[in-house]
């Protein structure tokens, strides 16, 4: 689980990104969320709650979250904190994940490198925005091959292929081709290791935003 010290370290770096942008103002702050105002209030959304989704909450939880805020004319920006066991979890750190799953057998190695195992949040999130091009976004603590960052990654479909099992292969009954809900493949498109950030709509009539780069 994350730490109440790298909950705040991520606090701290997200908030950094906001302010640098001069075009906002932080309201309040703690270690799960950002309450933000625009500095020219003639621009919406006025307010917008970052949600900084680094410890456990429930699907049902996060939607009532979002509704709730929509319902007050606030809008909702999440952000995954990414340490790879609650949030971006890779299928390939599984150790020859192709070999075991042979519904894969069409991917590349690179590709299933690229893979992650959503959770339900990443889910929820994914399912509010609109169009093929969607997003997720994460807080990249800092590792020894990283830096700290916001990374931004486009999420694409996975086509699961069971045609390698027999037709009395009791797998055969439970075995569901086509789109993949659990595993996605995540491109990072964007990184951010300091300078300023902003927002912009995704979804139009469900209040929420995704961040962006300035």
């Amino acid at each position: 689980m994350v730490t109440k010290e790298e909950r705040n370290k991520m606090r701290d770096f997200v908030a950094s990104r906001i302010e640098d942008s001069k075009r906002y103002i932080i309201e309040r702050a703690n270690d799960s969320r950002l309450i933000i105002t625009l500095k020219d209030a003639a621009n919406a959304p006025a307010t917008i709650f970052v949600d900084l989704i680094n410890k456990k909450i429930s699907v049902k939880e996060y939607e009532e979250i979002v509704r709730e805020n929509w319902l007050n004319g606030i809008w909702t920006c999440p952000i995954f904190y990414k340490d790879g066991k609650n949030f971006h979890v890779r299928l390939g750190a599984r150790g020859n994940f192709k070999g075991k799953n042979r519904s894969l057998k069409e991917y590349s190695n690179d590709e299933i490198n690229e893979m992650i195992h959503l959770r339900g949040l990443e889910k929820s999130v994914l399912k509010i925005q609109k169009g093929t091009d969607k997003k997720l976004t994460y807080f990249q603590p800092e590792t020894a091959r990283l830096s700290e960052s916001i990374r931004w990654y486009k999420i694409e479909d996975i086509i699961l292929d069971y045609s390698h099992l027999e037709p009395r292969d009791p797998k055969k009954n439970f075995a569901r081709e086509g789109i993949s809900m659990d595993y996605k493949i995540a491109k990072e498109v964007m990184c951010v290791k300091d300078g300023g950030i902003g927002f912009k709509k995704v979804n139009q009539n469900r209040g929420i935003l995704n961040f962006l780069k300035y």
